[in-house]
Protein backbone atom coordinates (compact mmCIF):
# COMPACT_ATOMS: atom_id res chain seq x y z
CA UNK A 1 0.00 0.00 0.00
CA UNK A 2 1.33 3.44 -0.92
CA UNK A 3 2.26 5.85 1.85
CA UNK A 4 0.10 8.91 2.43
CA UNK A 5 0.88 12.27 3.96
CA UNK A 6 -1.64 14.52 5.67
CA UNK A 7 -1.73 17.95 4.07
CA UNK A 8 -4.60 19.47 6.05
CA UNK A 9 -7.16 18.48 8.70
CA UNK A 10 -10.64 19.73 9.67
CA UNK A 11 -12.89 18.48 12.44
CA UNK A 12 -16.06 16.95 11.02
CA UNK A 13 -17.97 19.89 12.48
CA UNK A 14 -15.68 22.40 10.66
CA UNK A 15 -15.98 20.42 7.42
CA UNK A 16 -19.79 20.48 7.62
CA UNK A 17 -19.76 24.23 8.28
CA UNK A 18 -17.75 24.70 5.07
CA UNK A 19 -19.49 22.14 2.83
CA UNK A 20 -22.84 21.47 4.50
CA UNK A 21 -24.34 18.51 6.32
CA UNK A 22 -26.04 17.02 3.26
CA UNK A 23 -24.12 14.40 1.28
CA UNK A 24 -24.65 11.25 -0.74
CA UNK A 25 -23.19 7.85 -0.07
CA UNK A 26 -21.81 6.53 -3.37
CA UNK A 27 -20.76 2.90 -3.95
CA UNK A 28 -17.38 2.15 -5.56
CA UNK A 29 -15.22 -0.88 -6.27
CA UNK A 30 -11.46 -0.95 -5.67
CA UNK A 31 -9.94 -1.66 -9.10
CA UNK A 32 -7.00 -3.58 -7.64
CA UNK A 33 -8.78 -5.76 -5.06
CA UNK A 34 -12.40 -5.81 -6.26
CA UNK A 35 -13.45 -4.77 -2.74
CA UNK A 36 -16.67 -2.74 -2.62
CA UNK A 37 -16.81 0.39 -0.48
CA UNK A 38 -18.82 3.58 -0.04
CA UNK A 39 -17.54 7.12 -0.28
CA UNK A 40 -19.23 10.21 1.10
CA UNK A 41 -19.86 12.82 -1.59
CA UNK A 42 -20.56 16.51 -0.99
CA UNK A 43 -21.81 18.76 -3.79
CA UNK A 44 -20.08 22.14 -3.60
CA UNK A 45 -19.85 25.06 -6.06
CA UNK A 46 -20.93 22.91 -8.99
CA UNK A 47 -18.40 20.16 -8.22
CA UNK A 48 -18.22 17.01 -6.16
CA UNK A 49 -15.97 16.35 -3.16
CA UNK A 50 -15.33 12.68 -2.37
CA UNK A 51 -14.40 11.67 1.18
CA UNK A 52 -13.41 8.06 1.81
CA UNK A 53 -13.60 6.34 5.17
CA UNK A 54 -10.11 5.67 6.53
CA UNK A 55 -9.16 2.00 6.66
CA UNK A 56 -8.43 2.30 10.39
CA UNK A 57 -11.92 3.69 11.05
CA UNK A 58 -13.98 1.56 8.70
CA UNK A 59 -17.32 2.56 7.24
CA UNK A 60 -19.76 4.32 9.57
CA UNK A 61 -23.49 4.82 9.21
CA UNK A 62 -25.06 8.22 9.93
CA UNK A 63 -25.98 7.32 13.51
CA UNK A 64 -22.38 6.30 14.25
CA UNK A 65 -21.09 9.48 12.61
CA UNK A 66 -23.39 11.62 14.78
CA UNK A 67 -22.33 9.74 17.93
CA UNK A 68 -18.61 10.13 17.09
CA UNK A 69 -18.82 13.59 15.50
CA UNK A 70 -16.53 15.21 18.09
CA UNK A 71 -13.90 12.51 17.52
CA UNK A 72 -13.89 12.59 13.68
CA UNK A 73 -11.85 14.67 11.27
CA UNK A 74 -11.60 15.01 7.51
CA UNK A 75 -8.02 14.82 6.27
CA UNK A 76 -6.68 16.03 2.95
CA UNK A 77 -4.14 13.35 2.07
CA UNK A 78 -1.42 13.17 -0.56
CA UNK A 79 -0.41 9.70 -1.69
CA UNK A 80 3.14 8.79 -2.58
CA UNK A 81 2.05 9.00 -6.24
CA UNK A 82 1.10 12.66 -5.73
CA UNK A 83 -2.63 11.92 -6.00
CA UNK A 84 -4.68 13.96 -3.51
CA UNK A 85 -7.91 13.02 -1.81
CA UNK A 86 -9.94 13.28 1.39
CA UNK A 87 -10.39 10.73 4.14
CA UNK A 88 -12.65 10.60 7.22
CA UNK A 89 -10.93 9.25 10.32
CA UNK A 90 -10.66 9.62 14.05
CA UNK A 91 -9.06 12.86 15.18
CA UNK A 92 -5.38 12.27 15.94
CA UNK A 93 -4.91 9.19 14.27
CA UNK A 94 -24.10 4.08 -0.91
CA UNK A 95 -27.22 3.94 -1.95
CA UNK A 96 -27.14 7.27 -3.83
CA UNK A 97 -29.70 8.95 -1.59
CA UNK A 98 -29.01 12.27 0.09
CA UNK A 99 -28.37 12.07 3.78
CA UNK A 100 -27.98 14.76 6.41
CA UNK A 101 -26.19 15.01 9.73
CA UNK A 102 -27.98 16.91 12.49
CA UNK A 103 -25.43 18.60 14.77
CA UNK A 104 -27.95 20.47 16.92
Amino acid sequence: MAATNIKEQWSLREWCRMYGTTFTRAPFTNKETGEKFNSLVWSHNGGLIFVNFSQNLGELNNKEMRELKEQLSVYQVVKESGEMGFSLGKTGSINGTEESLDFD
